[in-house]
């Protein structure tokens, strides 16, 4: 206790030297939360605050000092004092940082944190390693489940091995992975456990709006990395879209799919005519025609199909040729 005292002492002093030094420069933030888990039973100010204001260094140096041990029962407080007391300890002034947050933070141990991490590298490395892509290019995130718990009470994390059985397809979004595992005596163990699962691809989007039957040009593309979590998304490459035509309108900033292109070759148009628009049908007999006004149109059709119509005077059904937007000729 002496020996403390004196230390502290001496700290004081130098704090009251250094103040003049800390006086009008910008005050590091210390930020105290409310909760904080940790994986190992030392508890540091980095686990309970969040550091703000200092220079990578200084962050280091606070974030790693010693505040206290966890107990057995795994739970404990540390208080704001608490933590305050321990930086000026180390030497820094006071007046050189602030402090926000929480007064007091409930500190929790779990193993599950150590467990996770460790499981997520295991089903993202088995995915690199059966569908050929890069380990940084894929996330993966171990969902909180009763099967998570089991195998944190059955398994200790630094005897934790396995593999990860992935269906024949790519898994993406959320979904489920059977994992073997094994513990230290060789004991092995099968269980199915939630994840989502993201993949980094490059897709192409458009830079604007582009009508359906347009050409689709370079211009009207960029390329860009984003996370895919769809498995029905099926981005199309770049040099795949440029000549093809649009086969739908497709907004801005949307990604290209395949479905939204024609197929290579075939330019498809929006039809002059579509269900509900209405039309006069024109019945040619030799020199002698007779309009019929305000027919209802039943399909699509360009100039020269055949499309479906109705008299709505005698809900008959015509079958008539596309002649304009306005005309259909009533086939013989």
């Amino acid at each position: 206790m002496t020996e403390f005292k004196g230390r502290l002492v001496a700290v004081v002093a130098c704090l009251l030297m250094s103040a003049a030094n800390a006086h009008g420069q910008e005050k590091m933030q210390i930020r105290l939360l409310e909760e904080a888990q940790v994986s190992q039973r030392l508890v540091t100010v980095g686990d309970v605050a969040e550091i703000s204001g200092a220079d990578s260094s200084r962050t280091a140096l606070i974030s790693g000092l010693d505040l206290d041990v966890v107990p057995a029962t795994d739970e404990m407080s540390i208080n704001a004092n608490q933590v305050r007391l321990r930086i000026i300890l180390e030497g820094i002034p006071s007046e050189s940082f602030e402090f926000g947050g929480a007064g007091e933070i409930s500190v929790q141990y779990s193993e599950e944190l150590l467990h996770r991490p460790l499981l997520e590298s295991l089903v993202r490395n088995s995915i690199a390693d059966q569908f050929g892509i890069p380990v940084d290019d894929i996330r993966v995130t171990v969902k909180e489940s009763p099967q998570i718990d089991a195998i944190v009470r059955t398994i200790p994390a630094t005897q934790l091995r396995g593999i990860a059985l992935l269906p024949a397809g790519l898994p993406l979004g959320e979904t489920a992975i059977q994992l073997e595992l094994t513990d230290g005596a060789g004991v092995t163990l099968s269980h199915r456990v939630p994840v989502r699962i993201v993949i980094m691809k490059d897709v192409v989007v458009t830079q604007t709006a582009i009508p359906r039957g347009t050409v689709i040009s370079a211009e009207h593309l960029r390329e860009i990395r984003r996370p895919v979590a769809d498995r029905t998304l099926n981005p199309v490459p770049v040099d795949e879209c440029i000549g093809r035509t649009a086969a739908r309108d497709i907004p801005q900033h949307e990604v290209i799919r395949t479905s939204y292109l024609s197929a290579p070759g075939q330019v498809r148009t929006r039809p002059l005519l579509s269900p509900n628009d209405y039309v006069d049908v024109v019945v040619q007999t030799g020199p002698v025609s007779v309009r019929l006004k305000n027919a209802r149109v039943l399909s699509s059709g360009s100039p020269g199909d055949v499309i479906q119509v109705m008299n709505l005077e005698t809900n008959t059904r015509l079958a008539a040729i596309v002649q304009d937007r306005t005309t259909v000729l009533l086939r013989n």
